[in-house]
């Protein structure tokens, strides 16, 4: 009697791990799929999060200054940006989440400030991995962390591009 109640437990377990296995088979199959659509379709730099621009009034003749301020008042809030390398861009900023550019143009007598802001892509194919095979826990984790991070940077470049253009405005 008990061998048959083994008996039966162990198919049971068997057909249980056979469904697991599948369900984590096609997790990774999507999970790639989704991967090489990013590493193709999204920019060097990762995935297209966001594009911000303000226009500040009267100050298209300060923009050496305005990047001064700037500069300082990014550097005040603990973040690294460094000169970009491409022409049309002024600053540029790095970490393990995000990869952020800075540019600013002259518009008339006013001056265009924006930032954008990416995903790296590695960061967003071990999100789709974690939670495609079944690490739900850990993507959620990681994306949390992320989101943590991009929050900071956007709010970090909104409020510097608005004390720069204060403080312009006094002077």
């Amino acid at each position: 009697m008990q061998i048959h109640y083994i008996t039966s437990l162990l198919h049971f377990l068997r057909a249980l791990i056979g469904s697991l296995t599948l369900m984590i088979g096609i997790g990774v199959a999507v999970a790639t799929v989704l991967s090489l659509i990013i590493l193709l379709k999204s920019p060097v730099e990762g995935v297209t999060i966001t594009t911000t621009e303000r226009l500040f009034f009267r100050i298209g003749g300060k923009k050496k200054e305005f990047l001064d301020h700037l500069k300082q008042e990014i550097a005040r809030r603990n973040l690294n940006f460094i000169k970009a390398s491409r022409s049309e861009l002024d600053l540029e900023y790095s970490d393990t989440f995000n990869k952020a550019y800075i540019y600013t143009d002259i518009v008339g007598d006013h001056l265009r400030y924006g930032f954008r802001i990416y995903m790296r892509r590695p960061v967003a194919i071990a999100i789709i991995f974690l939670t495609a095979i079944g690490l739900v826990v850990p993507g959620v984790i990681l994306f949390l962390y992320w989101l943590v991070k991009y929050n900071s940077l956007k709010e970090a470049l909104l409020s510097a591009g608005e004390n720069a253009y204060i403080l312009i405005r006094g002077e």
